[in-house]
């Protein structure tokens, strides 16, 4: 059963971090446009193309800026007209337009461009064509590997242009005129009547049918719990899957590319009659973005314009060891604020434990934490959070020379979050404070986290009672840790994806310790707001794993998450430490850490995303498409399983889409009482097989 309450609103809280090292500031203005998607279509004379034109705005590390006016223009093409000429990129550095053709056929051309531009302005190359007529299709009666003729009007002379649809599947056209094309019969056809058009870009033809007399050779011979993974263009575009009775496939394409930014178009096809609409394949609603995000949004664009910084960064300005404070001693800090500059805190040292001081900010609120609260605090992170956190990810800094960290509890963290908003910054770790006031001005010099305090009376924004905020503080704090070790050991954080990952594994781990221990009640505490990401990711596969866009999102976390845990459980927790460590980045962090390349730990992951603990599977799953550390099933919900996936049967089934970078989508093939094979390809959405530069493969398991 789910926790209500103050559980809830901390599981919705995206437990904040800020990781850079100097002050906030703009990135930089320059910035270059590329193209996104939308290029190269086909429309008819005066007609609205069917999709919009995109473009992706880059910094100079080539990050999505946000916020950045792009200007369009038709540089080519009489009479065509932009639904707009300016756009604005969102937070994943996207702007479209869409784009109404003139009356004249022949090329389009139109320009993107942005201010302090870096490099050519973006390009796009559309065309306008009479929508083609098909006449005649010779011969009717074909087989494997026959060559038809098709006769009519508006083809392209050029070969490549003209697309030849037998159904779903795409035939070769080897040669072209205005007129005529001469087309090989698709490889992959099964004995079927098929119905043949022509087509430029999304521009089709009528069709006639003709007979096909196919091959059923080659099905995919896979047993009950078994999976494999296509990455041939060739093979991914005809695959066979047998009608057994009562087998069910579950298929999954991936986007198997580490690089954000990137999408993938697909068609996921089973010979689509003539008569069967290509249907896009259903996503979650994305809520909007709470507050949370956002303000971590603004944190993080202001870190990525910080140089980077090298381990010699914890090092540098080591001090002397020096006395632990007394109660009562007073010290002035500076806070990042709501305004993204620094207050000036007075705070009052309020408890010393073994590994942390605990100030507590002399405007805070009366009635906060009482001295069992602050011992409480001090205690848990000495006695859990630090020997956790350093068993499994290495040691922090000590710049100050403490051997302490600092906890300082404040109302400006309060006031990071506005009155009325449905969740809230908890805390945070800043690496400013690892630099020298040269390096940052904004620096304490030591290691600190920032919390907010009881306000049972609202006056630093919504209300916060005492037992709220404390059992808030303490998760955070195991979170904020591994950031602060991560700082420590690596020199920098790792991408964000994998920061975020290791820093929610950290809760876990804490959990852990919790259980062991007997204290079921706690772990679930520590626990909860990881499964409630992955719950939500699990709604909404196509989330990327890997994107940069800004400002994130939960079901992102949740697929780090739970991608960590997956590979926790394979190679045990010492890969934690080695993935903190470790100079490289990413992908390439987690492929060389356990020793497998990313494509294969995407599809194994993904498999087991599904098969873990599934009923209804028909035989032993091989381990590695399980979760040995916990049951999916069983732990996220309690009840249904919330992985989305579109269900089939043996039948013509259409569906098209795109894929983020490091993501995936399921689908479902159940056989049912079908009596003939089901022939699957997956393909460009214009029916060409993926090349060998696409960033795609295609995962088939069967359950049953």
């Amino acid at each position: 059963m789910r926790t209500k309450g103050a559980a809830r609103a901390v599981s919705l809280c995206l437990l904040t971090l800020a990781v850079a090292c100097s002050d906030p500031a703009a990135p930089s203005e320059r910035a270059a446009v590329h193209v996104y998607a939308g290029d190269r279509q086909y429309g008819t004379p005066g007609s609205l193309l069917e999709q919009p034109i995109e473009v992706i705005v880059l910094d100079g590390a080539r990050r999505p800026r946000s916020g950045v006016t792009v200007r369009w223009r038709v540089t080519r093409g009489p009479g065509a007209v932009l639904t707009s000429t300016t756009a604005t990129t969102g937070s994943d550095g996207l702007a479209r337009v869409n784009l109404r053709l003139g009356q004249d056929t022949g090329r389009y051309e139109v320009q993107a461009s942005v201010e302090r531009m870096t490099g050519e302005p973006a390009k796009f190359q559309l065309r306008s064509v009479l929508r083609p007529v098909v006449n005649e299709v010779t011969p009717r009666r074909l087989e494997i590997p026959d060559t038809l003729t098709v006769t009519g009007q508006n083809f392209s002379a050029v070969p490549e242009e003209n697309i030849a649809w037998f159904d779903g599947l795409r035939g070769e056209v080897v040669t072209a005129t205005p007129s005529q094309l001469r087309v090989v019969v698709p490889p992959c056809m099964p004995t079927r009547t098929a119905t043949v058009r022509v087509a430029l870009g999304a521009v089709e033809s009528n069709g006639i049918a003709v007979d096909v007399i196919g091959s059923d050779d080659a099905l995919l011979s896979l047993q009950p719990g078994e999976a494999v993974r296509i990455s041939n263009g060739q093979e991914m575009a005809c695959q066979r899957l047998p009608a057994a009775e009562g087998a069910a496939y579950v298929v999954i394409p991936q986007n198997i590319s580490a690089v954000a930014g990137t999408l993938t178009p697909f068609l996921l096809g089973s010979h689509v009659r003539s008569d069967f609409a290509v249907a896009s394949a259903p996503a979650a609603p994305r809520p909007a973005g709470d507050f949370a995000s956002r303000w971590e949004a603004r944190l993080r664009t202001a870190e990525r314009a910080f140089p980077r910084t090298t381990s010699d960064v914890i090092t540098r300005y080591q001090m002397t060891a020096v006395a632990d404070p007394a109660i009562g001693d007073r010290r002035r800090f500076k806070v990042l604020n709501r305004n993204n500059r620094f207050s000036d805190v007075d705070a009052e040292v309020k408890h010393v434990s073994d590994r942390a001081i605990i100030y507590v900010d002399r405007n805070a609120p009366q009635n906060g934490f009482t001295t069992g609260d602050l011992e409480q605090i001090g205690s848990t992170f000495d006695s859990m959070i630090w020997p956790v956190d350093v068993q499994h990810f290495g040691n922090p800094s000590d710049i100050d020379g403490n051997g302490k960290v600092i906890m300082l509890m404040t109302p400006v963290v309060n006031e990071l979050t506005p009155a009325g908003s449905s969740s809230f910054i908890g805390g945070f770790f800043y690496a400013c404070d690892l630099m020298s006031k040269n390096d940052c001005a904004g620096s304490n010099g030591g290691e600190v986290f920032y919390l907010l305090v009881p306000d049972p009376m609202g006056h630093h924004g919504n209300i916060r009672s005492r037992q709220t905020v404390l059992s808030a503080v303490l998760p955070i704090l195991a979170h904020e840790f591994q950031h602060m070790i991560h700082y420590a050991v690596r020199g920098r954080l790792d991408a964000l994806w994998l920061s975020e990952g290791l820093a929610h594994v950290a809760e876990d781990l804490v959990a852990d310790a919790y259980a062991q221990a007997g204290d079921s009640a706690t772990a679930r505490q520590y626990r909860l707001a990881n499964y409630n990401r992955a719950v939500r990711f699990l709604g909404d596969t196509t989330t990327s794993l890997v994107s940069e866009e800004l400002p994130g999102s939960v079901e992102q976390r949740g697929a780090a998450w739970l991608l960590l845990k997956y590979l926790q459980g394979h190679h045990g927790n010492d890969l934690l430490r080695t993935l903190t460590a470790s100079q490289r980045s990413s992908a390439d962090n987690v492929s060389d850490a356990v020793g497998k390349p990313w494509t294969e730990l995407l599809s194994d992951w993904a498999v087991a995303l599904w098969a873990d603990d599934a009923p209804g599977i028909g035989a032993t799953v091989d381990a590695r498409h399980t979760f040995p550390n916990i049951d999916l099933r069983r732990d996220l919900t309690g009840g249904a399983y919330p992985l989305r996936f579109t269900s089939a049967t043996f039948a013509d089934f259409g569906v098209t889409g795109a894929l983020r970078p490091s993501s995936q989508r399921y689908f479902y093939f159940d056989a049912q009482a079908a009596s003939t094979p089901l022939t699957l390809a997956l393909t460009s959405p214009l029916g060409a097989a993926f090349g060998a530069e696409a960033s795609v493969q295609l995962t088939i398991f069967r359950v049953k």
